[in-house]
């Protein structure tokens, strides 16, 4: 989850760092092969964006993306959003940074596959290294689906909805939200601490149902590769 997410993250509030190499007053929509190619070279997946593109540099940079879509069609993997907004450090992207105050994916639809030999795909690849740091992420009334190839079988959430931080590229990340699953109300829990130069660092991991009052609760080292 925090791989994916971060790599949303990555190709969506990119996609303003183009903006500085234009006019102040221009229509943004004209410059959409520009964005998407920036925001795909850093998120490692296309990216392409279908709606209306608003911009605002001063005083606080500020998007609005409308109709934002990340992945791989052929994998079977990917992300949909109807709209992704935010707001940006002037500061901090004259100096090369990405520090993000608000990001907000609204109604995100995020599609993962585990492939017949466990590995598991996800919408975002490996793109261009870059500081980064978002003071609070929403998600808003979103899905997750993941198809299990192993099994022919289908996990899908529903009505997800979280907040949470991300420190650097490499954590410590949070986040805290619920999901509903065959009709069931979920409270999830998820933290890391800052992962090493070999990809691995400390997760936690708490989910509860209130309904009957289950929870189950995780913690250790995960490592990613490739």
């Amino acid at each position: 989850m925090q791989t994916t997410l971060l790599g949303l993250a990555l190709a969506l509030i990119a996609a303003i760092l183009a903006a500085f190499a234009a006019p102040l007053f221009i229509d943004w929509n004209e410059w959409r092969p520009q964005l998407e190619a920036q925001a795909g070279a850093l998120a490692g997946t296309r990216v392409t964006i279908s709606g209306n593109i608003d911009l605002t540099l001063l005083p606080t940079p500020a998007f609005v993306l409308r109709e934002v879509s990340l992945g791989d069609p052929e994998s079977g993997t990917g992300m949909r959003a109807a709209e992704v907004r935010g707001s940006l450090s002037l500061t901090a992207l004259l100096s090369g940074r990405i520090e993000a105050s608000e990001f907000v994916l609204s109604r995100p639809a995020i599609r993962l596959v585990v492939e017949k030999n466990g590995r598991l795909l996800l919408p975002a690849g490996a793109g261009a290294g870059q500081e980064i740091s978002v003071s609070g992420f929403v998600l808003e009334a979103g899905s997750l689906t993941v198809e299990d190839r192993r099994t022919n079988s289908f996990f899908v959430a529903d009505d997800f909805s979280a907040r949470g931080e991300l420190v650097s590229r490499e954590g410590p990340f949070r986040l805290d939200g619920g999901f509903r699953l065959h009709g069931a109300r979920w409270i999830l829990r998820a933290s890391s601490g800052r992962f090493g130069p070999d990809h691995a660092g400390r997760v936690r991991l708490a989910l509860e149902r209130p309904a009957d009052a289950t929870s189950f609760e995780a913690e250790g080292v995960l490592a990613l590769a490739d």
